[in-house]
């Protein structure tokens, strides 16, 4: 990108510069169909920002708007498996599409047997996720389990 030199005060600005500078900050917004109606030729790696989502700047892939930073959640959990070894850990705030969701077993103590845990459904992805936890091929059932995860995703819609 080519240095964009500052006008001189009372200078006629060239609409050549106007389109550089445009080009090179963050376009902000105030919804969505604002955006929609007023930039309707967005340049792939081109920046907005809503007011609708303050906070969030996102970036046109091509083909849509994409937040720049991911949302990410983590945290620890100890649900109860049910008869097939499946337990649901929900989200703290619900993702706006299924996030990627990593899991890890906690182990402590003598004569702990390592757990592992596999996603099973991700029907309800956007609010939790259901795993299913087992001691090599024997599901564990009907017991709490301690379970680190981390879910990585797009952040939701305003409210």
């Amino acid at each position: 990108m080519p240095f964009i030199a500052r006008p001189a005060a009372g200078q006629i600005i060239d609409p050549a510069w106007g389109t550089l500078v445009a080009d090179a900050v963050v376009m902000r917004f105030t919804t969505a169909a604002q955006r929609s109606s007023q930039l309707t030729a967005p340049v792939s790696g081109q920046l907005t920002a809503l007011d609708s989502r303050p906070g969030v700047v996102q970036f046109w892939s091509g083909s849509a708007w994409v937040d720049a930073a991911p949302f990410i959640q983590s945290g620890f959990a100890q649900p109860t498996t049910d008869g097939g070894g499946n337990a649901f850990i929900p989200y703290p705030t619900a993702f706006s599409a299924n996030p990627t969701v990593t899991f890890g077993s906690l182990v402590t103590g003598a004569g702990t047997v390592p757990v592992t845990f596999a996603l099973v459904s991700d029907a309800s992805g956007t609010t939790g996720c259901t795993v299913r936890a087992a001691r090599g091929s024997t599901l564990v059932t009907g017991v709490i389990v301690a379970i680190y995860w981390i879910a990585i995703g797009l952040r939701p819609a305003p409210t």
